[in-house]
């Protein structure tokens, strides 16, 4: 699959990702360095944990083709203070495999007796990145994801420690300290990253879900379903993927980690901010960014075909389970907030217009499809939602990371990286006209489960009216 325009803005830490497990023995060098007059070199060791971590096997069944795949390498290096002085992407083979992992990259000529700190980057184009203090801005116009064949995922380690340079070898991340000025002795740079999957994995139809008073809201009736496109909504357009502010070098080794969440913060968004499959926009009320109709919108199915389910009470007859096109997921950046466009509160009648808080919008997942109820509620009262004939295009939308997730759940409240969001949802009703404004019937038509699994891991399983 292809994502266009993965742009980050300034970078803070990330959590799970990519290379090999196995220690890296230091080379066979002179162990006593000369006086820290002159020049040193330094090889670094990068961790592809995305491959193998210290929770999960190598056999991950969650990883899609290509999901742990580094395509190019290279590591940035910073002053004490967190002023960037340079990068590079010249591989070494120090270790000395048979075969080079090329997990090794190798700076030459710094000065020995001084103080750096090491930051690892995968897939992400080195050419783009332009340096201030404390920060990277990725200026390329457009970055792309297209899966295995392609660039792949991008992949940060979190921020080193502080180290100091001797005169001659300096080797950091390795295994043991036969040789050379070792630095951080088996704990290489371990690369995670910078991307959830947000994948829709099941979807079904039940009206007899939703209560009111704890009593069923729809007695009886038929609704009629067809299904066509889900979407992602406000997702974000930059992510910070490392926190020169803290020390989480060590995060992959903490006992209370958490997967897809070592950056204390995030990247504060403006109104240009965010990607958006729909390419019904303009008819929105309430949208922010820009449309990317090509990578963020996928059809539900691969056939016509107008689902339709009768229920009396608890009893359904008809279909339930929606049959879904294989391969509805998309890489969404990380995003810490928790509140939806039609969620922000409209002032009073005679206060100001509205205006859209564009700084605060959470990403979702979003289902379309067209829908036709005829329904004999709980008060014996008759409801009739569409025409038979030419049922009514809707929205029924989903937070990512929010909805179908327990509160006290580790990955709840945002969108982490390095997570996978399986999502299954019921529809139980008729949806939004507009999902970025609020409707007038508050009762929850749509019930979502969602499992947070480990690439990390979380499932959603929302019902949706």
């Amino acid at each position: 699959m292809k994502l266009r325009n993965l742009l980050f803005g300034t970078m803070i830490a990330c959590a799970f990702a990519a290379c090999s497990n196995e220690d890296d023995p230091i080379p066979n060098v002179d162990p006593t360095p000369t006086p820290e007059t002159g020049t040193a070199d330094l090889t670094i060791v990068v961790k592809n944990l995305a491959k193998n971590t210290q929770t999960k096997a190598a056999d991950d069944s969650n990883a899609k083709e290509g999901e742990t795949a580094i395509h190019n390498l290279f590591v940035a290096l910073y002053n004490e203070d967190g002023t960037f002085l340079q990068v590079s992407d010249i591989t070494a083979n120090k270790d000395e495999e048979q075969t080079s992992s090329n997990n090794e990259i190798q700076f030459k000529g710094l000065k020995a007796g001084a103080s750096y700190r090491a930051l690892a980057f995968a897939n992400v184009p080195k050419e783009a990145l332009t340096a201030t203090a404390n920060s990277f801005d990725l200026t390329s116009a457009y970055y792309v994801l297209t899966g295995a064949e392609a660039n792949g995922l991008p992949m940060s380690s979190g921020i080193s420690p502080v180290f100091t340079l001797a005169e001659g070898e300096n080797y950091y991340g390795y295994s043991n300290a036969t040789g050379g000025n070792s630095i951080e002795s088996g704990k290489p740079l371990g690369l995670i990253r910078n991307v959830a999957r947000a994948e829709l994995s099941a979807l079904s139809l039940d009206m007899t879900q939703v209560k009111v008073n704890n009593i069923q809201k729809y007695k009886s009736g038929t609704i009629k379903f067809v299904p066509k496109d889900v979407f992602v909504l406000h997702g974000r357009k930059k992510a910070n993927v490392a926190d020169q502010s803290i020390n989480n070098n060590l995060w992959f080794n903490l006992p209370n980690r958490v997967w897809g969440n070592i950056a204390a913060t995030y990247e504060t968004a403006n109104g240009d901010d965010y990607y958006s499959g729909t390419n019904a926009s303009s008819s929105f009320g309430r949208f922010a960014g820009t449309v990317d109709a090509t990578n963020y919108i996928k059809a539900l199915s691969t056939t016509t075909k107008t689902y339709t389910q009768d229920w009396t009470g608890a009893t359904i007859s008809g279909d339930k389970e929606i049959a879904l096109a294989n391969s509805l997921y998309f890489y969404v950046l990380p995003n810490d907030q928790t509140k939806a466009a039609r969620e922000q509160e409209d002032p009073e009648e005679e206060g100001p217009a509205f205006v859209l808080d564009k700084t605060t919008l959470a990403s979702e997942l979003v289902i379309s499809g067209e829908v036709y109820i005829k329904a004999i509620m709980n008060d014996n009262t008759s409801w009739t939602f569409g025409e038979e004939s030419t049922p009514v295009l809707r929205y029924w939308p989903i937070k990512i990371g929010i909805d179908g997730l327990d509160s006290e759940d580790t990955y709840y409240g945002q969108v982490h990286r390095n997570v996978v969001y399986n999502i299954s949802a019921t529809i139980a009703g008729n949806g939004y006209a507009d999902p970025t404004l609020p409707k007038g019937d508050p009762t929850a038509d749509l019930f979502v489960k969602t499992m947070v699994m480990n690439w990390g891991t979380a499932t959603q399983a929302p019902v949706i009216e």
